[in-house]
């Protein structure tokens, strides 16, 4: 009997609950979330988003969403028209007049050469970058002006980034110029070692560089022995070293490439949403 009651009194409380729940359901308040993928923008693919694939795309290896140069895709694309995307297209020397036809002229002749002699840019090619780091020292915002050179070791694949020269701020040069001795670090200090910076640091805006300043082991070792009596050196290793300058982050990062023995390019990145964005060439030189 008292099995017989506790079922029905379960039963009783089952279908109550089930009542007030159903008195609670508003049919208008319910809504369905329907996930679609999005179609990805026609300027993210054009996109150049890094310094190799500016290299990749400029020797005509791939296409714009990685896939390998083809027959067809050629066809559709010629080199000629794929290089001039590259370049950055809100540059008024591109457009002929009487004052840009000297850019003009050399950019068409530039990629003419590039086409007719299906020239590309070398594995092992002359690249170098100037970063621009924002700092800050005794409660004011300086602009640190590095250069760095990619350096090919003798042994296969190795490469790394050293610094080439630094321009420091010309108040932080007066305030501790009298306190430098140009010597030569190599002999001075025991614990120099010559290093640098990983091959691939571009790709990560620098990121090693500013953590290399910011740990107050001074930047010695990542620059190239020919620099190294340089006044710059040691005006910043010092102040490194007492910690009274903070890098906050990197302001502006520009490329020189070597193509060929004649031209030098500068490539620059406009974060922009149209398709010629990302890595593009901003300058075209003779060397």
């Amino acid at each position: 009997m008292k099995r017989i009651l506790i079922f029905i009194f379960w039963g009783i409380i089952h279908n109550s609950l089930a009542q007030n729940s159903e008195t609670k359901l508003i049919p208008d308040s319910i809504s369905t979330v329907v996930f679609t993928k999005q179609p990805v923008e026609s300027f993210m693919l054009w996109q150049v988003k890094s310094v190799n694939e500016f290299i990749h795309r400029f020797n005509y290896e791939v296409f714009i969403d990685g896939e390998k140069m083809n027959d067809s895709l050629q066809i559709l694309y010629p080199r000629s028209q794929y290089i001039l995307k590259l370049f950055n297209e809100d540059d008024e020397r591109l457009k002929m007049t009487e004052k840009t036809q000297l850019y003009f002229i050399k950019v068409n002749q530039f990629i003419a050469m590039i086409c007719e002699e299906d020239i590309k840019i070398d594995k092992q090619a002359k690249l170098s970058a100037n970063v621009k780091l924002e700092a800050f020292y005794k409660e004011k915002n300086v602009i640190l002006d590095i250069l760095l050179q990619k350096q090919y070791l003798k042994k296969e694949g190795s490469a790394r980034w050293q610094i080439t020269n630094i321009s420091l701020p010309k108040e932080i040069i007066e305030e501790h110029q009298h306190l430098i001795e140009r010597k030569d670090i190599t002999t001075t200090d025991s614990t120099y070692r010559e290093e640098g910076l990983s091959p691939n640091a571009q790709d990560i805006a620098f990121s090693p560089l500013v953590n290399a300043f910011n740990q107050g082991k001074g930047i010695v070792s990542l620059c190239n022995q020919t620099i190294l009596k340089h006044q710059e050196i040691f005006i910043l290793e010092k102040i490194l070293r007492l910690s009274l300058l903070k890098v906050k982050g990197t302001k502006d990062i520009s490329f020189k490439i070597s193509v060929h023995k004649n031209y030098q390019i500068e490539i620059r990145e406009f974060m922009r949403e149209k398709e010629n964005s990302g890595w593009l060439i901003t300058d075209l030189k003779l060397n």
